[in-house]
């Protein structure tokens, strides 16, 4: 597995584990004026993505969807991670990949993204597809299985990185199945899956050189309905 999908990956599992509307008459709500963290000169590992750095960039909080906080801290860990990301591209030999990640980190707002993460979240538990605990505790064994095969999903090379991240995470040294937030992760990934499958359309995939790129299920549509369904409250703007 490549580097940069290796990344990607771990994050957005990993984070599984994780036009301001409100009601007539409430109290208005403050909205501080931010900037994107800037990261240039800093050196960035895929540790940062989990425990990033600029910790105290922005507000505790800086929105809300349907009740539920969006921290300060997961906008930096997404900014960060977009940059480890930015900065693999480079290792890349596919050139269309390359533009093709400039290009979606480029057009991505990172608010934007972990409000519409949090509305899929919500939707998971909402459209009752989160699979059987039990479920869940055989798909982590298979997963701890797969990374313990000497040709399992990740390359001998990425082992102890790898290693280092699932640390990070409170992953056991063994078993992964016994800690119940591990559990819960895949659990909440497995359901996620399972609302692409049934709420978002079907993107074909990508054939470029000798690689088949696939993007992954369009989800904008069902988004687009959540939203104007959702009581999102911004405690921050973005500012030039």
């Amino acid at each position: 597995m490549p580097r940069l999908a290796l990344i990607l990956t771990l994050i957005f599992v990993g984070a599984l584990a994780l036009a301001a509307c409100g009601g007539g008459g409430e109290e208005p709500v403050e909205v501080v004026s931010i900037r994107p963290v800037d990261f240039e000169g800093v050196e960035l590992t895929m540790a940062d993505s989990f425990d990033p750095p600029f910790v105290d960039h922005y507000p505790d909080v800086v929105a809300e969807v349907n009740g539920e906080p969006i921290t300060g801290r997961q906008l930096v860990q997404v900014q960060a991670a977009t940059e480890l990301g930015l900065r693999e591209t480079s290792t890349l030999q596919s050139r269309f990949l390359q533009s093709e990640y400039l290009e979606q980190a480029e057009g991505t707002d990172p608010l934007e993204k972990l409000i519409d993460d949090l509305l899929l979240r919500q939707a998971v538990e909402r459209l009752d597809l989160l699979p059987p605990y039990e479920t869940a505790v055989g798909f982590t064994s298979t997963q701890e299985a797969n990374f313990l095969h000497p040709r399992g999903t990740i390359e001998p090379e990425n082992r102890a990185e790898v290693q280092e991240l699932l640390d990070l995470q409170g992953y056991p040294a063994e078993d992964w199945a016994s800690n119940p937030d591990v559990v819960e992760g895949y659990r909440q990934g497995l359901g996620l899956g399972a609302l692409r499958g049934r709420e978002c359309t079907p993107t074909t995939p990508i054939i470029t050189g000798i690689n088949l790129v696939s993007t992954g299920p369009d989800c904008s549509e069902f988004l687009a309905h959540e939203r104007q369904n959702a009581d999102i409250v911004y405690y921050v703007r973005w500012v030039d």
